[in-house]
């Protein structure tokens, strides 16, 4: 992480629109998503955010962020985009597991008084039902952040398209690969043991009109998220 980028996030106070957390509660949620996400629940600690992904039964992601241990339940920070996505595809499997999906997303805080949490190095977050309007939107400065760390955030237009290696999700906690089963684990571990990933996320530059998130160019990489700096990250072919 380089001190100007640091020091732009730790700067940074706001509303992270870009983001939703979905809130799951239940008996044991813990237990329920451990056989759904990438990382291992039993490791959630209190005021620390967890890096994970959803995949499907494909083993590609449906949606990533960060899982966070909360006293009635836990929180699923993903894309604004992929709330409703990532809600609708644990229904089903939540009513089996006695645990149930709040219905409405909260809105993640950055840096703000009351933020305890840490999600990244120099960023801490809270979550609320509502957010003041009148607080800033730090998506732009978070993005390029996330760009400029190689940290891959999915939205809609890339969803369900990528394994986690992929999109560097393995090289940053998100992927534990010790844990028991999970869905689409067969496939990610395969992949993984095999040797079998043939595409990164690598960084790229661009110049005037940023490309869209989910567009591919003649070499086939396909851009997953776009930063304010003219710098971008995509998935590409590995030679």
């Amino acid at each position: 992480m380089t001190q100007t980028s640091d020091a732009t996030i730790a700067e940074a106070c706001g509303h992270w629109r870009d983001t939703a957390a979905l809130i799951v509660t239940g008996q044991t949620p813990t237990d329920f998503l451990q056989g759904y996400l990438t990382s291992n629940t039993e490791m959630l600690t209190p005021g620390r955010a967890q890096p994970t992904a959803l995949c499907n039964l494909k083993g590609r992601v449906l949606a990533n962020g960060w899982a966070l241990g909360l006293e009635t339940g836990v929180a699923l920070i993903v894309h604004r985009s992929l709330f409703d996505k990532t809600r609708q595809f644990l229904s089903p499997y939540a009513r089996f597991g006695r645990c149930a999906l709040g219905e409405t997303a909260r809105q993640v805080l950055v840096n703000t008084d009351n933020a305890d949490i840490e999600l990244l190095p120099h960023l801490r977050i809270e979550l609320v039902e509502t957010a003041n309007p009148e607080l800033a939107d730090v998506s732009s400065i978070l993005s390029t952040h996330l760009v400029t760390e190689s940290l891959a955030l999915l939205s809609a237009p890339v969803s369900e398209e990528f394994l986690p290696q992929m999109l560097g999700l393995d090289r940053c906690g998100a992927v534990d690969f010790n844990k028991g089963c999970y869905l689409g684990q067969e496939i990610v571990a395969r992949a993984q043991f095999r040797g079998e990933v043939k595409r990164q996320l690598a960084s790229f530059q661009w110049q005037d009109q940023p490309p869209a998130i989910g567009s591919t160019d003649a070499a086939k990489n396909t851009v997953i998220s776009i930063g304010a700096n003219g710098q971008g990250l995509w998935v590409s072919r590995v030679f």
